[in-house]
């Protein structure tokens, strides 16, 4: 099939609920398909590509910029990938390989494992935004993530700005996250 030029770690998984009720199962199904299958896929695109060089692209989340009350462990394995894959940028250019490793954080998309958690408590704040982003819209994002310069980038952009000025004040980000994850259980039982 030729040489490999392009990779994307896509694959994840998402449990709701209060951080501390997750059964051992849980978390470690949720550490292991979000972060070590990201680190594992990026690990396998890097040997393919080699000296070749190359783009991989690791799907993270917005949530890996922000508390999300419920939502706790899938933020954490998504902020998990964020780091990674800009600490992964730093050793490909150290190591002088010209392969390019971009993370994509999209706001809440409209895929089945998002709707799936449409009547779980624990998922109110999914329900908490605007209308989810569209699928195609995404990938649209994510092939021109690949061909900038840019590392990370928030769709839409306008929501990483909003969630950037939550953790400048944590204590007063925190009450608003509240107010949204209640307007994500009022828009659950509506549903």
């Amino acid at each position: 099939m030729g040489q490999l030029t392009s990779w994307v770690n896509n694959a994840g998984v998402l449990f709701a609920g209060d951080a501390w009720t997750h059964p051992d199962e849980e978390i470690a199904t949720i550490l292991e398909v979000n972060v070590r299958g990201t680190m594992a896929g990026s690990a396998a695109a890097i040997t393919q590509m080699g000296k070749a060089g190359g783009v991989i692209l690791n799907v993270a989340s917005i949530s890996a910029l922000t508390p999300v009350p419920g939502l706790a462990l899938y933020a954490a394995t998504k902020a998990a990938v964020l780091s990674y894959t800009t600490s992964l940028q730093g050793d490909l250019q150290h190591a002088g390989l010209p392969i390019r490793a971009r993370a994509l954080c999209p706001d809440v998309v409209g895929t089945q494992m998002v709707t799936s958690r449409a009547k779980d408590p624990g998922a109110a704040m999914l329900f908490s935004g605007p209308k989810p982003l569209d699928e195609d819209a995404v990938a649209r994002a994510g092939l021109a993530l690949m061909d900038s310069r840019q590392i990370f980038r928030v769709v839409p952009r306008w929501r990483g700005m909003l969630v950037r000025g939550i953790d400048a004040a944590p204590s007063a980000g925190l009450g608003l996250l509240g107010v949204m994850r209640r307007l994500g259980d009022y828009r659950q039982a509506r549903a």
